[in-house]
């Protein structure tokens, strides 16, 4: 497969370019490089190679910008990324703009060429079915002879032997099934140990899947739709799912009723799997971008998605929101005088409190940077409310860390400022947290360890 495919590798260092394209060229017949971005998008337009491995970070033009555009020319083109930035904001793009596979460098060679391989192999898969499709509009204007169809199966049991997939033909009028041994294999059946029937297949299908499969055959029948072509999973011997790409064409007589029916099974589970692989890794790149490394709290930016939607909702579900800005009493005093190192496990600790706290649907808690944090949370009474937080408050002090140059206690304590929006007060983002700050600078002026709820003037 991979000494029939062409490819352009795009990267910049040039180290690495000659260490990847030394394996490469091993491998691959037709190899195409280029170090930048533009250079890429040249050579991808006069040559149409079949898959792209691309850096991201380049002069000129980088890996997103030219893989967009390349998208917007051919949106089936395979690409695998690259990269060296372990940044989560930078591989979420790239996943989003459409890419097969991703690696962080340094590249693992052999990895590569496996993604490669499965990158390509639909391709491959398809030239092959559109061959297929070629003999089987052929065969229609042939005489429907045993001999001929016996022949006809047997050239096309050779030639899918090469591609993986196995061959399916129906008589219709004679209520007879072939099925060929990849047909059978693929689902870890030995050719004598499976009836070539309509009932094996249908067995073989799962059960969720089969109504679906049957009503796509249907629509082939009616003349609905001109081909058969539908992703299922089918039962292995052994107990366990294979998803396969079903395609098939229908013959019809003078009367438009259907007689015969032939086509393929490509065992797609890889593919799957690297769907499933890709939209993982898209979660996790997702949480890690909304997520502080150091707390496991949502971050700042997740902060500003959440409470503008926050501030629109309490408006539609007419609920009043609180939000409240807290931060940590003499932090600098803490981490000059005991250590950075122990000065981030005070701040770990008092994450886990505020998650604690804001352990209710639509309570969030942020941190905002350095030592100040952000809770949001649904109100109720002005004194429930002040009740509630000063239980937090005292859970912070209650986790006894001893801060010998604190004015405020001899524990760790922290300083509160809060902000409610009522349903209707029309108050913006930036005027909520500009009270919530306020308040809070209101509590550090008035001796720290306290909490201030912010006074309409």
């Amino acid at each position: 497969m991979l000494s029939n495919i062409s490819l352009l590798y795009v990267e910049d260092d040039l180290d690495v370019a000659d260490e990847v394209a030394y394996f490469l060229r091993k491998k691959i017949t037709t190899l195409h490089l280029a170090q930048n971005g533009e250079e890429g998008l040249e050579l991808f337009r006069k040559f149409s190679p079949d898959v792209i491995v691309t850096d991201i970070q380049m002069p000129k033009m980088n890996g997103l910008e030219m893989i967009k555009i390349i998208h917007e020319e051919n949106p089936g083109m395979p690409i695998i990324i690259t990269s060296a930035f372990n940044e989560p904001e930078m591989l979420l793009k790239a996943i989003d703009v459409g890419v097969d596979a991703y690696m962080l460098k340094p590249i693992h060679l052999k990895e590569l060429l496996v993604k490669i391989q499965k990158s390509v192999a639909p391709i491959y898969l398809s030239k092959e079915l559109e061959k297929s499709k070629a003999e089987l509009a052929t065969m229609k204007k042939l005489q429907d002879t045993e001999k001929k169809l016996l022949a006809y199966k047997e050239r096309m049991d050779y030639a899918f032997t090469g591609s993986n997939d196995g061959l399916w033909d129906w008589d219709i009028l004679e209520d007879k099934v072939y099925l060929s041994p990849r047909w059978k294999a693929i689902i870890g059946y030995k050719e004598d140990e499976i009836r070539s029937s309509f009932s094996s297949w249908k067995k073989s299908v799962y059960p969720e899947d089969l109504i679906l499969a049957q009503e796509e055959i249907q629509k082939v029948f009616s003349k609905e739709k001109e081909f058969y072509n539908l992703e299922y999973r089918q039962i292995h011997k052994d107990g366990h799912l294979v998803w396969v790409l079903a395609r098939g064409i229908a013959k019809f007589d003078e009367m438009g009723n259907p007689i015969r029916m032939i086509g393929t099974h490509t065992d797609i589970t890889d593919n799957k799997l690297k769907e499933n692989e890709l939209k993982e890794a898209k979660e996790r790149l997702e949480k890690l971008s909304i997520t502080d490394e150091l707390t496991s709290l949502y971050n700042r930016r997740y902060f500003n998605q959440t409470i503008a939607k926050e501030i629109n909702r309490s408006k539609r579900d007419k609920k009043s929101i609180v939000f409240l800005m807290l931060d940590v009493d003499f932090f600098k005093l803490y981490n000059d005088n005991y250590g950075h190192l122990q000065g981030d496990i005070v701040l770990t600790q008092i994450a886990d409190v505020l998650n604690t706290f804001a352990n209710r649907e639509g309570d969030y808690a942020f941190r905002l940077g350095g030592e100040e944090f952000g809770i949001i949370f649904t109100s109720g009474t002005i004194q429930n409310i002040h009740k509630h937080i000063q239980k937090l408050l005292q859970s912070i002090e209650g986790l006894n860390i001893t801060h010998a140059y604190s004015n405020a206690s001899k524990f760790i304590t922290a300083s509160i400022g809060v902000a409610i929006k009522r349903h209707d007060d029309n108050i913006t983002v930036n005027e909520l947290y500009a009270h919530a700050d306020k308040a809070l600078y209101q509590a550090k002026a008035s001796g720290r360890n306290q909490i201030k709820l912010y006074n309409q003037p």
